[in-house]
């Protein structure tokens, strides 16, 4: 197949049409014209992988990464760096007007670094080798250096291959703003530890065979997002990249605006960076479900003399409800990237808090509580990106909400003419998606699949809906293939 290569999509595949249908092709880059082999073909949707280049792309560049085309760990090296925050922005576009129905025609993505940003890293070992995993063949790709990470990591990775690293299937490294190291490693023998002991960078070791317990400590881990500094154990989030990590926060920060008497709650804190940085210690709770993360947030809070903020050791889901019946100014969110949990919105929606500061690394999850929100009350007043994960497709979200006067209305007269245009649908029913399905791609799927990829968007089912009602019962996952078709259905329907 000659296929020219129009978009990418988030999982790093390219984006194709030939003879009508959409090809999901492995490889390329955005602007090529390349050929690709068929790997398989549905009814309208085909997948293939590139095997030449018939004419490169005017995005077209040398990756700086020797290890690019083996690793699979980044996705955008081959392309301008502008024309990767170009796609990066239109897929955050068209999530926010397809999936939350949102008017947003533009927004800003904020950057400062393109390369050796990352500050952690999880490497595997393989018969002594260092490297990643290729995601397509499950393959460990050796490597001497990594273009995002940053130099006191890759220093760290040129001395480990000289070490017999017999035994050890997984290191994790991290770097803070003093290029200092913390290292972990699923085992540690006896020599190697006296060896780490021995490189200058490191302060803090851990291993798990000796049940992840600290097992040497020149002095406390300890990160900087602008004054403030945190202490970071192995299980705590932090931002990864070193550079834009007070970028993101100070776009959150200017958005919240918050005054010296606003009471915040933050959901989903973590160690306390957003909690305290954004929150600026102002009468603030955190809620964190990782007990080192909370563990770490006290003794931060300590750290930097900020005593008005209390946190708690509990999933943002579990306490959200009782907490939203205090009184709070502003909500401030950093899910994971499935998003908020279904009670988190319910509650924000039914809180006292008149702005809602949403940070996102998943802009889907991000529409779909989005919608949720702005059909219950809130309005979006900005949105900004942040890049924060330079060549590969991700992109952080930064999103300002406000709740609406509800107790104020406008008495509106509507003409017979514009009542025609209003469009009164209701949501499909299961069997008219099923025909769609079946009369375009010519499948069948079950009512179980069609939910799962509902819920997957956030058009959340009536309580145990098509769940099984026996105990350990194993519930298949719906196929990429008919995935695909059903969202395409959903979209169709204007239900995403």
């Amino acid at each position: 197949m000659k296929l020219e290569i129009i978009d990418m999509i988030d999982d790093g595949r390219c984006v194709a049409k030939y003879e009508g249908k959409t090809v999901f092709v492995d490889g390329g880059s955005v602007g090529e014209i390349i050929e690709a082999k068929k790997i398989k073909e549905k009814k309208n949707l085909i997948f293939a992988t590139k095997t030449k280049t018939i004419q490169q792309s005017p995005h077209k560049q040398e990756p700086l990464c020797q290890h690019y085309y083996e690793c699979d760990g980044c996705s955008m090296q081959d392309i301008t760096y502008e024309k990767e925050l170009e796609i990066k922005k239109n897929s955050v576009l068209n999530k926010l007007q397809r999936i939350a129905k949102l008017d947003v025609k533009d927004v800003d993505i904020l950057t400062n670094a393109e390369y050796y940003y990352r500050n952690k890293v999880d490497l595997k070992v393989e018969s002594g080798k260092l490297g990643y995993y290729n995601r397509k063949t499950h393959n460990l790709t050796p490597i001497s250096t990594c273009k995002i990470a940053s130099t006191a990591i890759n220093q760290m990775i040129n001395w480990l291959e000289n070490q017999d690293l017999n035994g050890v299937s997984e290191i994790k490294i991290r770097s803070n703003y003093n290029d200092e190291i913390q290292i972990s490693m699923d085992y540690i023998s006896d020599e190697m530890l006296e060896n780490l002991k021995s490189v200058e960078s490191i302060v803090e070791i851990y291993a798990k065979n000796k049940n992840f317990d600290l097992v040497y400590r020149k002095k406390q881990f300890v990160d900087k997002i602008g004054d403030l500094s945190f202490i970071i154990s192995p299980k705590s989030f932090f931002q990864v990249n070193k550079y834009n990590t007070s970028l993101l926060y100070d776009t959150a920060k200017e958005m919240m605006n918050a005054s010296a008497s606003d009471r915040i709650l933050d959901l989903y804190c973590g160690i306390g960076t957003t909690t305290m940085y954004i929150g600026n210690g102002n009468n603030t709770i955190g809620v964190e479900v990782v007990k080192d993360a909370v563990k770490d947030a006290n003794e931060n809070k300590k750290l930097n003399n900020l005593e008005n903020i209390q946190f708690i050791e509990e999933k943002s889901e579990n306490v959200v409800g009782k907490l939203t019946k205090e009184h709070f100014d502003i909500i401030l969110v950093d899910p994971p990237r499935k998003g908020m949990d279904e009670k988190v919105v319910e509650a924000i929606i039914k809180s006292t808090a008149k702005k809602l500061v949403y940070i996102s690394c998943d802009p889907a999850t991000l529409a779909r509580d989005l919608k949720a929100l702005t059909e219950n009350g809130f309005a979006v007043r900005d949105v900004k990106l942040v890049d924060m994960f330079a060549k590969t497709t991700h992109v952080e979200t930064v999103a300002l909400l406000s709740k609406l006067n509800t107790e104020h209305h406008l008495d509106i007269e509507i003409g017979e003419d514009e009542l025609s245009e209003i469009d009164f649908s209701k949501d499909a029913t299961y069997g008219e998606i099923k025909k769609y399905v079946l009369d375009k791609y010519g499948l069948k799927v079950s009512s179980l699949y069609i939910a799962q990829i509902k819920r997957k968007h956030g058009l959340i089912e009536r309580e145990n809906y098509n769940f099984s009602k026996k105990e350990n019962q194993r519930v298949p996952n719906c196929p990429e293939e008919k995935e695909k078709a059903i969202e395409d259905a959903l979209e169709h329907f204007g239900m995403i």
